[in-house]
């Protein structure tokens, strides 16, 4: 038996199923903010529901578990690629996600074979210590983990597995909390992916804002000439939430709904769970995260010297300091005429030499200062770069979506970036806004506003204020 596991920001889910027949299903409600955009703020709290909800059901977790997570701090690219050995791949995705780490050494990273006529894979990445917080928190409940999965390797596999999904262009929806990522398939393949946050007092206001985001999609559809939208799924939202999207929809040709595809056998779970049956098709195909953190910790252990070379270079040196070593202590042993000495010392060469060493000790003292005052630039500094171009990568995921950055401008006193940019889609700034308002080292952000028409390109500027000391 295997059991799949989600946890939202809201309850936590189980599907138990054998093969692609659904056994049971579960959800245990979390407590508010034991987990925000796929990341566990608070451990105890959702220790304490997965044991708890163990306990109520007896030999839940005794079968093959794998977990899905979805959330911004974990990143995914398409990556155009040729064939390449497993080891070569998980160097370019390395290499494709190094500015968004502060050392390699945090950059648990897999991958997702596409098909073959796109040439190309699914890179995704996380960081190391909040993948061994999932595993933390499963392994203290008592239960082991199997795999670990993404959101956008899980809804890329499934459209991939299901026909019906794999002509067309289909929107597809993932709502936790108040977030939202959405990704646009044309024929089966992925061309655009965001992230964005929800905003509204109440139920009705959350999917009124959803529905506005459909109008943000139509327009990048018609501006990329993909054509139009037939179908936006829904994953997350309750029978009557979707109910609720499909009596509002004002756009008569997309058919919105949920996008778990099942055939009957076994029990049906409610949409809200839908996302969590992805892992039925995820087994034993992906390289999830467990097996990433497994392949980081043979790239640290690569990367340190072999005890057996050390013990070579011990030795060499022995040898090669052993002449010096004699002929120091028959030095010693030697009694030397003072003239000799002073002769010696007064020398022209060994005062070029004394020269020479002074000027080394000179730049040795530069080179110290310059690294003493990198290590004084503060963290939120080092995260300017992250803020700019790094994020700007992760909100376009499909290769004809262009934003090009023709201004920059950092006020290092008022600690304010200025940036102006061209795009070619009027939502581009509004998923940029999304993508950046998070992070921790920014402090607010002022919209100064764009301009353009359809069709046109459109430029927009934005001052993004920072947060010194690079927490909320």
């Amino acid at each position: 038996m295997k059991v799949s596991v989600y946890i939202s920001a809201e309850q936590i889910q189980a599907i138990e199923y054998d093969g692609k027949v659904i056994k049971r299903f579960l959800f245990y409600p979390l407590p508010e903010g034991a987990m925000y955009n796929g990341t566990i703020i608070d451990h105890a709290l959702v220790l304490e529901s997965l044991i708890e909800m163990d306990q109520m059901n007896p030999g839940l977790f005794k079968g093959e578990v794998s977990l899905i997570v979805d959330g911004s701090s974990l990143l995914s690219r398409k990556i155009a690629s040729p064939k390449l050995s497993k080891k070569r791949y998980l160097n370019l995705v390395r290499d494709e996600f190094a500015d968004s780490f502060e050392t390699p050494d945090e950059i648990v990273c897999g991958y997702r074979l596409l098909p073959e006529a796109e040439n190309s894979i699914l890179g995704f990445a996380a960081n190391k210590a909040q993948v061994e917080s999932y595993v933390s928190v499963f392994n203290e409940a008592g239960i082991r983990l199997h795999a670990i999965h993404i959101g956008t390797e899980a809804v890329l596999d499934f459209v991939n597995s299901i026909p019906e999904l794999s002509t067309g262009i289909k929107a597809f929806n993932i709502i936790d909390g108040m977030t939202m990522l959405t990704m646009i398939f044309v024929d089966g393949s992925s061309v655009f992916m965001s992230r964005s946050r929800l905003f509204g007092d109440n139920r009705e206001q959350k999917l009124d804002n959803i529905l506005s985001n459909l109008n943000g999609l139509m327009q990048f559809t018609q501006s990329q000439k993909l054509g139009q939208i037939t179908d936006s799924y829904y994953l997350g939202l309750t029978g009557i939430d979707i109910g609720y999207l499909e009596e509002h929809n004002v756009y008569e040709e997309i058919h919105i709904t949920s996008c778990f595809i099942y055939d009957g056998r076994g029990d049906t779970p409610p949409p809200e769970m839908h996302f969590c049956c992805f892992n039925m098709l995820l087994d034993n195909k992906a390289f999830d995260l467990i097996t990433a953190l497994k392949e980081l910790d043979k790239y640290i252990k690569s990367k340190k010297p072999k005890k057996t070379w050390l013990i070579v270079l011990i030795l060499l040196f022995l040898v090669l300091a052993a002449p010096s070593v004699l002929l120091f202590l028959q030095v010693m042993a030697v009694e030397k005429d003072v003239a000799e000495l002073d002769a010696f010392v007064n020398a022209p060469e060994v005062e070029q030499r004394l020269t020479e060493i002074n000027v080394m000790k000179d730049e040795t003292a530069k080179l110290a200062m310059i690294a003493m005052k990198a290590d004084e630039m503060t963290e939120w500094k080092k995260a300017i770069p992250l803020i700019t171009g790094n994020m700007l990568d992760a909100v376009i995921f499909h290769h004809n979506v262009d934003i090009f950055v023709t201004d920059f401008n950092f006020d290092e006193k008022d600690e304010v970036i200025r940036i102006t940019a061209t795009c070619t889609s009027s939502t581009a700034p509004n998923d940029y806004i999304n993508a950046i308002v998070t992070n921790a080292f920014v402090r607010d952000i002022n919209y100064l506003g764009f301009s353009g028409n359809d069709g046109e390109v459109f430029t927009f500027s934005v001052d993004i204020f920072l947060n010194t000391g690079g927490q909320r």
